[in-house]
């Protein structure tokens, strides 16, 4: 992102509370109401704010004009699809198949909701998912059943953000036991699946594989067997990993028999008694009391049968069954609306709903609608919760008569960013008060209700509260809530209490007199660790991240002008009283050079300023944090939660760093009315930056100001954070902020590690693959219950925080096509994809395509695609990444890659296999008929592929983990370490002794038998390349199998020169030079493969030069190996220092010894900086990941 006018900064409309993807999912959906009474309505207000792509909506003609009229009103997006149609014929069965998802509202009828479930079920081996709900209001009963059939998939069962738990230790044996540190207790079930990131010692359980868990205690669980795993030593962090999981729905008919609510006797009497009446009407029997309730009877038998049956409550049912409750509609409406986002897999969803306030009720209707008239009403905040609560008001009659009312307190104006926070608030009512919009929506509802419009902040008067019955809270300020409750307390009124939290919410009566404490959540400071010690100075959790950015932003202007001020009034006063903090003198320091007579500030000052106070937060203060603290010492504090941070140095090349600047400039331009319009020029800020030659305000040496003659010429004015273009650079600047302290400093997502393979994320929390672990959720969930100056949450909602963990991905090198950019030529140094900066965490090449994995788990193709192997529903080549949409739509995270010549595989993280590309048809004809040459797909067939298609065979199988691929031939390993093969099997690909192709997935019995059972071995690391593999085995040893023909697996043979050689069976590769070194890492490329040892050396063979190992003449005083990569004819060596050494042209070099054949260059050079998680290449094409 770049900044180049204000017009960038415009904040969003909304944020779906729901997440992209399931927003995403939501909106693809084809959704048929039936029914469009006041409940079908309902649910339509609600879910057309998602904007399906589709909506069909069924009844009588008049209500269906009425409801198309509505839609149209807010959303042109959704397409209507209107339907006139008896509900029971086999013509509606046809229109029922085009929609993914069937709403029945208020029709009185079961066998229409189970006529339509069947036909779904019978539908649901051959099309895609379906799903119907029914849902019906009985006056003041609520009933609902869905079935979304037998292989229902649940993504995420209750929204709950995941939480990094500190390891204690893991035990080695079978299971492996994990503990947590005691302060705070796990909060996992049996059957979760969890990750580990930082642990030291036992690092083979680190990194981005889900395992499933055992609970113990609150404290321990279990894993796999770990008694192979190194032991334990210390550190770690564990966390909840969302894994999709099936969710069974019972048949429709059987859900009714057996429903899921609490059966005591009086829900089950009343249920009853529904189901005889439903069942009268289906039967066209006549609704007779006495009948119905000796139904009534059977029913209740056949659900509890103890003899409670209530018959007087089964009486009152029957008779007010049949009388709509508006109130009930609207509640019920949210309720079902919910139950329809739960169809994408968002929560858990609910087979059978029942809700009953019949027994709450004990006076008439007559009496019911003069007491609604006669209220004295109090509506403090007039946002979206207020409105909806003015609606449900105006929607029963309320206070229409003279002498009663209802107040709307309000001070607020609708703007930009509150837009659509309710449908009352349209683009045409931006800069209206709120409580005038919502008084004249409410009374297109109500005529005769009778509103006052109160324009004010309820601290303004707190005791007006007194004129009032009922006083309705709407806000969510803790201070607020708090005083309204001590004035109705005070003035003995009864107070409803609303607080909306994301998609929670809490409600709650308080009556006078009843000894009531208002509900506040008060463990958040205990769950997310809020104080400033916490998230100033070790902060391991992301809303920690917003805190400090906040406090940076206010400290740095909220609170510099009110300093300014009473510096200009006082200064001795002020330097008398001032708080004797470092930024307390920070601000001091840069007043009292504003305020020099001599001093003329111009925004090149302002700029330098910005620049400085950057350097300042991100750079200085961490480096003062870590002379404080030093790393690397004996007595350390560093460890756990806590991680030592990196400082950043301001880069020019980083957008976050000079939007950083550029919002900085406006804001204190606008502080001193400076024109500040340059500033939104990148270039302007980066020419600017760049003639900075020194320290101008000197903020790393800051001395305390003294009493001088000051000039006022340079009077500041306060931030008005209600007008729109204020609150977006707000915003932006929060968001940025934010997002520089995540990517490196304090926050120290990112840290120096120790081990090559432990470079893992400290913050778990982070890790998550899912879209929708923005702040924006943390946030939300903090600030609405937390006090706070200024709304935080509607800033952080707006700017749409995504955060992203992973590497920017640079290639270069021969160019097929397959670099992910356009280039006529070879490319000879390395260049960033564009659009992926920090959020790649796998890539691969193949010899003409190549693709990506997103750290949120999408997958990203490119380069040629004439058999469809860039999955994209083609054959259309492409230069640069394209989305795999199957995978984002279907909410599947790829977790392994791999690429054939002209295939792909993927293992998502569910377990499954996917493959596609060629799979046999050979373009040229005749060389299909010569050669008969087979894919690697593992689909029985030898059918191209042109988008993702499941590996069947392998869904019966334990879940999948690994994915391998070769040039014609593809392998599996599952969570059992069990190899499975399929495809080309010619010299000897597959290591079982044979040379036998397969179209179908096969187990690798000479693994199993021979390997596992004899030799007692398993595998730990495998990877394949052109026609070989090599795989690292528990006992520490390389062993190769397949093509041999560069001498590249190293077993000492050397007529691969002019003979095909192959190795049918696992053979060891020769390891004498090693001298006991313990192994690594290694890695692959088609002719040769290079070994890390553990005493930092590296080995290498192949090539048809070497055909065992031999070591890699590296520098004498080399630093710390971390990473290892090979390419055609290139061996690629990372150090913990930033340099990087190869052979041959692996890039154009900087250095090169033509000796050793070593040239050397660096990570600063060749990539601008940042840490290298990967690098390496294929088929002289090269690649680096590179953190920056």
């Amino acid at each position: 992102m770049q900044i180049n006018s204000l017009d960038d900064l415009s904040t969003e409309k909304e944020i779906k509370l729901f997440g992209k993807t399931t927003s995403l999912k939501f909106q693809r959906l084809k959704i048929l109401i039936i029914g469009l009474d006041g409940l079908g309505l309902e649910i339509l207000r609600h879910i057309i704010t998602q904007n399906p792509d589709q909506l069909g909506i069924c009844d009588q003609e008049d209500k269906i004009k009425y409801a198309e009229k509505y839609v149209k009103q807010f959303s042109t997006a959704t397409t209507i699809q209107t339907h006139d149609q008896n509900f029971m014929d086999q013509e509606f069965l046809k229109i029922v198949d085009r929609y993914d998802l069937i709403i029945i509202c208020d029709i009185p009828s079961l066998k229409l909701p189970i006529r339509i479930s069947n036909y779904l079920r019978e539908k649901a081996q051959i099309k895609r998912s379906q799903g119907v709900i029914w849902a019906c209001t009985f006056g003041f009963i609520c009933l609902s059943f869905s079935d979304f059939g037998e292989n229902f998939k649940i993504f995420d069962r209750d929204g709950e953000q995941p939480f990094p738990f500190q390891v204690q230790n893991v035990t080695q044996g079978s299971p492996g036991i994990v503990k947590v540190h005691p302060s705070i207790p796990h909060n996992f079930q049996t059957g979760d699946f969890v990750q580990f990131h930082g642990i030291e010692g036992m690092s083979e359980i680190n990194g981005n594989e889900s395992r499933p868990i055992k609970v113990i205690s609150q404290y321990e669980f279990s894993i796999e067997d770990t008694s192979q795993f190194k032991q334990y030593e210390k550190g770690g962090l564990v966390q909840l990993t969302r894994v999709p999981f099936k969710y069974r729905f019972s048949q429709l008919e059987k859900s009714i028999i057996n429903p899921s609510f609490e059966k005591n006797y009086q829900n089950t009497t009343i249920y009853s008694t529904l189901i005889s009446i439903l069942r009268c009407l289906d039967n066209q029997i006549p609704l007779e009391e006495n009948h119905v309730i000796e139904q009534s009877k059977g029913i209740y038998n056949e659900i509890l049968n103890d003899n409670q049956f209530n018959v007087e409550l089964s009486r009152a049912t029957f008779l007010s069954f049949n009388t709509p409750r508006i109130p009930v509609i609207t509640f019920f409406g949210g309720i079902i609306s919910l139950e329809i986002i739960k169809f994408t897999g968002k929560y858990r969803p609910n087979q059978s709903i029942f809700i009953q306030f019949l027994q709450d009720i004990k006076i008439d209707d007559t009496q019911i609608k003069e007491k609604l008239s006669k209220l004295q009403i109090l509506l403090i905040g007039c946002g979206g919760t207020g409105c909806e609560v003015l609606r449900m008001l105006a929607r029963m009659n309320c206070c229409n008569l003279p002498e009663y009312k209802i107040s709307i307190l309000d001070d607020e104006i609708v703007r930009k960013y509150t837009q659509l926070s309710h449908f009352w608030f349209k683009p045409n009512t931006t800069g209206q008060d709120k409580v005038k919009v919502a008084s004249l929506q409410a009374q297109e509802i109500c005529q005769n209700m009778n509103i006052e419009q109160l324009r004010q902040k309820i601290e303004e008067n707190p005791d007006q509260i007194n004129q009032y019955e009922f006083i309705f809270q709407s806000i969510n300020s803790q201070q607020m809530r708090q005083l309204i409750f001590k004035k109705c307390q005070q003035h003995k009124k009864v107070l409803f209490d609303q607080n909306l939290n994301g998609l929670k919410a809490t409600s709650q009566i308080i009556l006078p007199n009843n000894q009531q404490e208002l509900n506040i959540d008060l463990n958040l400071k205990q769950i997310y660790n809020i104080d400033k010690e916490t998230y100033k100075k070790f902060p391991y959790l992301p809303l920690h991240s917003i805190l400090w950015a906040k406090d940076i932003f206010e400290q740095s202007f909220i609170g510099f002008v009110n300093d300014f001020q009473k510096y200009l009034q006082n200064p001795q006063e002020y330097l008398k009283n001032q708080e004797d903090t470092e930024l307390a003198l920070l601000k001091s320091h840069i007043i009292s050079r504003i305020t020099r007579p001599d001093f003329n500030l111009t925004l090149d000052k302002i700029l330098s300023l910005s620049k400085e106070l950057f350097d300042y937060h991100f750079d200085y203060r961490v480096q003062q944090l870590l002379a404080q603290y030093p790393d690397n010492t004996i007595d350390s504090i560093w460890g756990g939660y806590k991680r030592a941070p990196i400082p950043i140095k301001f880069d020019i090349n980083r957008d976050q760093h000079i939007i950083y600047v550029q919002i900085t400039t406006l804001l204190i331009s606008k502080i001193f009315s400076i024109d500040a319009k340059s500033i939104m020029k990148p270039e302007f800020v980066i020419d600017k930056v760049m003639q900075m030659k020194e320290s101008y305000w000197s903020l790393q040496s800051i001395q305390q100001p003294f009493n001088m003659n000051l000039s006022d010429r340079y009077k500041p004015v306060k931030l008005n954070f209600d007008e729109d273009s204020i609150r977006s650079l707000y915003v932006h600047q929060l968001l940025n902020t934010t997002i520089t302290l995540v990517q490196g400093s304090k926050i120290c997502f990112r840290y120096q590690q120790k081990q090559p393979y432990d470079a893992q994320c400290n913050c778990g929390t982070l890790r998550n693959r899912d879209v929708e672990t923005s702040l924006s959720q943390l946030a939300y969930e903090y600030v609405n219950r937390c006090e706070s100056q200024y709304n935080l949450i509607q800033l952080i909602m707006m700017a749409k925080i995504w955060y992203r963990f992973g590497s920017s991905l640079y290639t270069w090198g021969a160019n097929y096509g397959s670099l992910g950019y356009e280039a006529s030529d070879k490319v000879k140094l390395p260049r960033k994809i564009q659009g992926f900066d920090n959020n790649v965490s796998k890539v691969a090449m193949g010899p003409n395509h190549s693709a990506l994995v997103t750290d949120d788990g999408n997958l990203y193709t490119w380069g040629e695609n004439k058999s469809g192997q860039l999955g994209l529903k083609n054959d259309q080549n492409a230069a640069t990444p394209q989305l795999v949409e199957y995978f984002a739509v279907n909410n599947l995270k790829v977790t392994s890659l791999a690429l054939g010549e002209y295939h792909t595989a993927v293992v998502t993280h569910d377990g499954d296999v996917w493959t596609w590309g060629y799979g046999g048809r050979q373009q040229n004809k005749l060389f299909d008929l010569l050669f008969k040459s087979i894919g690697a797909l593992g689909h029985g067939d030898m059918k191209n592929r042109y988008s993702p298609s499941p590996v069947k065979a392998l869904r019966q199988l334990p879940p999948f983990k690994e994915i391998h691929c070769g040039f014609r031939f593809t392998q599996a390993t599952n969570v059992n370490n069990e190899l499975y093969m399929w495809g080309r099997g010619d010299y000897g690909v597959f290591g079982d002794g044979n040379n036998i192709s397969h179209l179908l997935p096969t187990k690798n019995d000479y693994f199993e038998d021979y390997l596992k059972k004899k030799l007692n071995l398993h595998i730990v690391k495998l990877q394949s390349c052109n026609n070989y593999t090599v795989a690292l085995m528990s006992d520490g040893n390389l062993y190769g199998w397949g093509s041999n023909e560069n001498g590249q697996m190293g077993i000492n043979s050397e007529i691969g020169v002019e003979i095909h050689e192959t190795a049918n069976f696992p053979t060891m590769v020769v390891n004498e030079g090693f001298k006991g070194a313990k192994i690594v890492d290694f890695k692959l490329a088609e002719d040769l493969i290079a070994i890390l040892l553990d005493n930092n050396e590296v080995y290498w063979c192949g090539s048809r030069i070497f055909y065992k190992c031999e070591k890699l003449k590296l520098p004498a005083n080399i630093g710390k190996i971390t990473n290892i990569g090979v390419c055609f004819r290139c061996v690629v060596v990372v150090t913990e220092d930033g340099k990087i050494y190869f052979t041959q042209k692996y890039t154009t070099p900087v250095k090169e010894d033509f000796i050793t054949g070593i040239s050397e260059d660096s990570v600063i050079n060749l990539f601008k900086g940042g840490v290298i998680t990967e690098i390496g290449g294929m088929y002289k094409n090269r690649f680096a990941l590179v953190q920056q």
